[in-house]
């Protein structure tokens, strides 16, 4: 009775290993608690945005605007979590994946780019 056996076995290893990957993926994609503005926007934001907001390679191709202007930074904070959350043209919404806090943190931040 060894078949029945090794097949329960691998079943139970396959479970296990789908449960432990689902997991840690889960721990990867929730940013850690208590990210800084900084880190929140380096793994969120700056593939498109770049490092100090003028935007990336790609994001030129996307048409992302440059979050240094002058209309970025005239924006209410109300109006940039809106965008954040719900996203805008090629921008993917953030809602789910950030809390409420962590989009003031990138609020905060990108309030510091200038050009």
């Amino acid at each position: 009775m060894v078949g029945p056996n090794r097949n329960w076995n691998i079943a139970v290893c396959a479970i296990i290993a789908i449960a432990m990957t689902s997991a840690i993926c889960a721990a990867q994609a929730a940013p850690p608690a208590g990210s800084s503005g900084a880190e929140l926007f380096k793994n969120n934001c700056a593939v498109c945005h770049g490092d100090n907001g003028a935007g990336s390679a790609l994001g030129k191709r996307l048409l992302t605007p440059d979050l240094r202007n002058k209309e970025t930074r005239q924006k209410s904070p109300s109006a940039l979590a809106q965008t954040i959350s719900a996203g805008k043209k090629n921008m993917p919404p953030f809602e789910g994946k950030l809390s409420g806090a962590e989009i003031q943190k990138l609020i905060e931040y990108v309030r510091q780019f200038h050009r």
